[in-house]
């Protein structure tokens, strides 16, 4: 199912030996490994601060300062934009699929 809306690889890694946490980390095909990716993100995930987590993207996040509203004004916008092109329903609910609940179901 996933290979109709994603061309890539889906991973869950561990970024850090010390961190409780692991991450879902998407890798689109293209030059390199995924290993090689993985690695990368790896090395990124040493900051104290963000144990485990690649810290620009976590600097990134605190940089965005994005409300709830925003979010939620910006998604139904995008859904109905891919509604309007054709983009079956059933497509548009994987797309947009929580995937922290998904893997907190399995």
């Amino acid at each position: 199912m996933f290979g109709r809306l994603y061309v890539g690889e889906i991973f869950i890694a561990h970024l850090a030996a010390t961190s409780s946490y692991a991450f879902r980390v998407d890798v689109a095909r293209g030059p390199l490994d995924p290993a090689d990716v993985l690695a990368r993100l790896a090395g990124l995930g040493t900051d104290p601060a963000f144990v485990g987590y690649p810290y620009p993207l976590a600097r990134a996040h605190q940089a965005a300062r994005v409300t709830g509203y925003a979010v939620a004004d910006l998604r139904r916008a995008f859904r109905e934009s891919l509604g309007r092109r054709g983009m079956r329903e059933d497509d548009i609910e994987v797309l947009f699929q929580d995937f922290h609940e998904v893997l907190n179901r399995s």
